[in-house]
């Protein structure tokens, strides 16, 4: 769905976030493979607030991806970049660390967002855990 940057339709993102009681953000990276956009450990203060982490994190976005694409391709993206690594995510998981996949769709109409069963087996397959929020309103950008 294209998007008119002065009235928006569909704007989406998918994001890796990567947590646990005692994460350590350069495990991550090393497991991974992949640099974090944001990370942090349980007792680090939060950016807001006095208030610290209660456990640690480690969080990436897609860089340079076409704010064009629609949510599929980018989830297709993510798929890609893991499913040679889930000897890695199990490890991860071993050491008590929660993988999700944070899905954000926002539509000022209609929006299909197709998920064939080929695509949902490999998804399924990388052991991660997949949270969408989906908003609607008059301006989804």
């Amino acid at each position: 769905m294209a998007e008119n940057p002065s009235n928006r339709e569909f704007a989406s993102s998918v994001s890796l976030v990567v947590t646990g009681n005692d994460l350590n953000p350069s495990d991550v990276t090393a497991a991974l493979g992949i640099e974090p956009d944001s990370s942090w450990r349980r007792g680090d203060a939060k950016r807001v607030g006095s208030d610290l982490y209660e456990w640690g994190g480690w969080k990436k976005h897609l860089s340079g991806r076409d704010e064009d694409d629609p949510f599929t391709p980018e989830l297709q993206v993510w798929v890609d970049l893991l499913k040679p690594r889930t000897a890695e995510i199990r490890s991860l998981q071993e050491v008590g660390c929660n993988l999700v996949l944070v899905c954000f769709i926002s539509v000022s109409g209609a929006a299909l967002v197709e998920l064939t069963p080929s695509f949902q087996r490999e998804l399924a397959s990388l052991g991660v855990d997949v949270h969408m929020t989906i908003w609607g309103g008059q301006n989804a950008g």
